[in-house]
């Protein structure tokens, strides 16, 4: 239900739900509503579990689970290890409804069941789980309910093994624009300078990051951390060296800007040379430009559109990815021979595009009449 309430929230802040999870089922081979909200945080499968790095082994938990959707959904791309779902609420997550929910999204498995699961009551100071065990932990759109942050990021560092890491997602919100839940009573989302500073007392170091710190179609970010300070300085190094290019293409948000192919190519000049460094700090930067994308395209402003996807091809030629987006919105703009060279571009990349092998048949249908 958490996924449902605030992501609905975050659709209707950014224009609604057309075109999300359009390339889901194809990138994960489980249906859009069963991927709830994961498809709008990593689109892409193999960038997902390289992002979250689970191996087999492994002890994992999620960090106020509810019925255990999100370790369901996880544990069908992994074989032989622990997972954990731990909640303070005993009623929302009970054995009966974690094993209907384990058992609903078995069948999506392409292996025998070699996973084992355990479920945790905790309570809003303690995670009660055992200490020093854990490869990762995941809170997933929940921190910003947590009444005790700080007193359940202690306890999550105890929790850890040395290189153990705490995986973060949630809503952000920004400076003079606050993103608030009301779910569980008034939490305000917060800042994420502010968390990563919370987290720094609690001696756990930020080291990977989703996408800049900016939103684009909509608030969330995941943000990875661990106890290693010298590993976490590096990678603010890294990110400090490139992010007042990063900075550059947050004016892709300006209509003004977006509209003006000149100035959008200006922007890709500028960020072109280092983009594989930018990459390697932001390791969705391709998704977040499409995002960009994707909000002028919601509000059928196919020109600004248009230019962002075309910037997204410029910066990954190889990914099928950002000839889809193109094509589309050529599409939606009745521009149908461009369409169908993006779309055709897109197939060949990953010839098991079919969403995109039917758009080329609905253009092919149209000039057919």
């Amino acid at each position: 239900m958490k996924y449902i309430i605030l992501f609905s929230l975050l659709s209707s802040l950014t224009f609604g739900q057309i075109y999300d999870g359009e390339l889901a089922e194809i990138e994960y081979n489980i249906s859009v509503k069963k991927l709830d909200q994961l498809y709008r945080i990593i689109e892409t499968k193999a960038k997902f579990l390289d992002f979250i790095g689970i191996k087999n082994g492994d002890v994992v938990v999620e960090i106020g689970a509810e019925d255990g959707v999100f370790i369901a959904t996880i544990a069908t791309f992994y074989d032989s290890v622990l997972f954990y779902a731990q909640d303070i609420n005993p009623k929302v997550l009970s054995h009966k409804k974690f094993n209907k929910t384990i058992k609903s999204y078995s069948k999506y498995r392409k292996t025998p069941e070699t996973n084992i699961y355990k479920i945790i009551i905790g309570t809003e100071n303690e995670s009660k789980l055992p200490d020093y065990s854990f490869d990762k932990i995941f809170i997933m759109a929940a921190l910003h309910d947590f009444d005790k942050k700080n007193e359940m990021l202690l306890d999550i560092n105890k929790k850890l093994k040395t290189n153990g890491q705490l995986i973060i997602e949630d809503g952000y919100s920004y400076t003079n624009d606050t993103l608030i839940c009301r779910e569980f009573g008034c939490h305000q989302f917060m800042i994420m300078d502010s968390l990563v500073k919370m987290c720094e007392r609690n001696n756990l170091y930020l080291t990977r990051i989703r996408n800049p710190n900016f939103h684009a179609s909509h608030y969330a970010n995941i943000l990875v951390f661990g106890k290693n300070k010298i590993k976490s300085e590096r990678f603010l190094k890294n990110k400090s060296a490139i992010d007042s290019l990063v900075i550059e293409s947050f004016l892709l948000n300006k209509i003004e800007v977006a509209s003006d192919s000149s100035k959008v190519q200006e922007i890709v000049k500028n960020i072109l040379p280092e983009i594989s460094k930018i990459t390697a700090v932001y390791e969705e930067y391709d998704v977040w430009i499409k995002e960009l994308g994707l909000k002028y395209l919601k509000k059928n402003m196919y020109k600004p559109a248009i230019n962002i996807f075309k910037a997204n091809i410029n910066f990954y030629p190889k990914l099928y990815q950002t000839y889809y987006w193109l094509g589309v919105a050529y599409q939606e703009d009745k521009q149908y021979d461009l369409a169908l060279k993006n779309l055709k571009i897109s197939l060949s990349i990953n010839p098991n595009n079919n969403i995109a092998q039917s758009r080329i048949n609905s253009i092919k249908s149209l000039n057919a009449h």
